[in-house]
């Protein structure tokens, strides 16, 4: 595979306007956004979306916004990476939730596939469910389980699965040696997908885990809790995304096009507009 340069950025992606920059993570969801209230409100706290009740309340909300329309060709599925992701990719439905484990998605998989009949998959979990200490092998299954789901319903042709990120921000939380340990985890966790779905031509596996670390995991990757993704933390994802349809890679080298202006986003990140150069590595 030659070499191939994909340009991204806020004034490149012309269809991508991120909603959620620089807001703390109890307020990133869109004020417009009329399920936020009922779900939260539904459920115990914040990351206790395991609550049937409480995503089976948020998801029926979600997906009233669509009733009655075309069948969409795109669904987003899984955390608050999905959730808060204003994605040029295509015309979609956005079904990922703030919290969501694949234990979580795995329980509702069924409902949203009957609701949506999606062509392609965009999914992203199990980051939630390590936090949760449920285990390397206890998130991999239920992310089986997940995938089972979704190549067995008739109208998916394709699931993009994308890894986990290496979030800065854990480190304020827990403290390095912990979050070394959680890494690990999410290591462990990224190595049994990629192997699973090797030479399954209907998956493919893409890796933000290694993109993120081959541009030096700066915190412009990310939003002010330094755990979700910025702008540029998303037009990684957009770059993940076009390259595996185009050119089937799953792993990126990223940088700004003008290097000098790094300072720039620490301090000013909301004016902040930088396009990254992106090249495939595999």
């Amino acid at each position: 595979m030659g070499l191939r340069l994909l340009l991204v950025g806020a004034s490149l992606v012309h269809a991508y306007e991120p909603k959620f920059l620089d807001l703390p993570s109890s307020m990133q969801h869109a004020p417009e956004d009329p399920c936020y209230g009922a779900y939260f409100a539904s459920s115990s706290s914040d990351t206790d979306i395991v609550d049937s009740v409480a995503w089976n309340s948020y998801l029926d909300c979600k997906l009233l916004q669509y009733e009655g329309e075309a069948v969409e060709k795109v669904m987003y599925l899984g955390d608050s990476n999905m959730d808060y992701w204003a994605s040029s990719y295509g015309v979609g439905v956005n079904v990922g939730a703030s919290g969501a484990t694949c234990f979580g998605v795995d329980k509702h998989a069924q409902k949203v596939l009957d609701a949506v009949h999606p062509e392609t998959v965009i999914l992203h979990c199990g980051t939630n469910d390590i936090w949760a200490e449920q285990g390397v092998e206890a998130t991999f299954a239920s992310l089986q389980s997940v995938l089972a789901q979704l190549l067995a319903f008739p109208s998916v042709k394709k699931v993009l699965y994308i890894s986990t990120v290496p979030e800065p921000g854990l480190i304020k939380y827990y403290g390095q040696g912990i979050v070394n340990l959680m890494h690990m985890e999410y290591n462990a966790y990224d190595a049994l997908v990629k192997q699973a779905v090797a030479g399954n031509d209907r998956v493919q596996y893409l890796d933000a885990h290694n993109s993120f670390l081959a541009a030096g995991n700066p915190l412009w990757l990310y939003a002010a809790d330094e755990m979700h993704l910025s702008e540029h933390g998303y037009d990684v994802f957009e770059a993940l995304v076009s390259a595996a349809n185009k050119d089937g890679c799953a792993y990126l080298i990223c940088s700004p096009k003008h290097p000098a202006r790094h300072l720039l986003f620490m301090a000013d990140q909301a004016s902040y507009i930088q396009p990254m150069v992106c090249r495939c590595a595999s």
